[in-house]
């Protein structure tokens, strides 16, 4: 179906809803048509937003339940653009800045409430909002490729596993805060996450006490000969 024809459609499936909208807009005419019984007219234009080439659709709709008749010429001008590619790069990036901005904005939240006794309930909000966005990408059949979000999902996992096994206890602390933080406003602001900045974080992570991977559990190196 063309664009112009899938337009007509919709203007004619709505044309007498509109009518009548009109009709009680109207009111008496400005003119002395009503002695002649001649049709008086309105003129109605808009824009709309549509995937079409940019075109006009026009009609008249003749209300003829008062007297005189009113003859509503309506058009409406498509506008067309080029609908969002949810899976390109782009919007993906877009998207990732977005959120990690509400993550950072969780984490910073956790200092008011670092001494309570209910913390863990706390850590729950970044907690879930991190779990949400790895979902997101995961649903991506490319999300694998970093310019798919590929290290922004590694740097996310990381984030994700700190706050398991126990490591929410760590976010008591600002020096811990602070440093997610300046790893999420990276995730927030940058084009593209790399390979390097994904190890990076691991790194500081780990200088945090933190485990960013809960499968691999931190053991202290035995000396030769040393019992374990």
């Amino acid at each position: 179906m063309s664009g112009e024809s899938s337009a007509n459609s919709m203007m004619q499936a709505t044309s007498l809803g509109a009518a009548a909208s009109i009709r009680h807009a109207i009111g008496t005419p400005a003119t002395p048509a009503k002695r002649l019984g001649t049709p008086s007219a309105v003129e109605i234009e808009f824009n709309i937003e549509a995937p079409v080439a940019n075109t006009t659709v026009e009609f008249t709709k003749l209300i003829d339940t008062q007297f005189p008749q009113t003859a509503v010429k309506i058009r409406a001008n498509l506008v067309g653009f080029r609908p969002i590619d949810q899976s390109s790069p782009q919007f993906l990036a877009s998207r990732r800045r977005e959120r990690c901005r509400r993550i950072a904005a969780a984490i910073a939240g956790l200092a008011k409430n670092s001494e309570r006794d209910d913390f863990f309930i706390w850590t729950q909000r970044p907690l879930l909002e991190i779990k949400k966005l790895i979902h997101f990408f995961d649903e991506r059949e490319q999300f694998a490729e970093s310019e798919y979000e590929g290290n922004s999902c590694e740097v996310l996992r990381q984030l994700r596993d700190t706050f398991l096994s126990g490591g929410w206890e760590q976010y008591r602390k600002k020096s811990v805060r602070d440093a997610v933080s300046l790893i999420l406003k990276h995730l927030s602001t940058a084009d593209q996450v790399t390979a390097e900045f994904a190890d990076e974080t691991m790194d500081r992570l780990m200088d945090l006490d933190l485990n960013p991977v809960t499968s691999f559990s931190i053991q202290p190196i035995k000396e030769d000969g040393e019992e374990e």
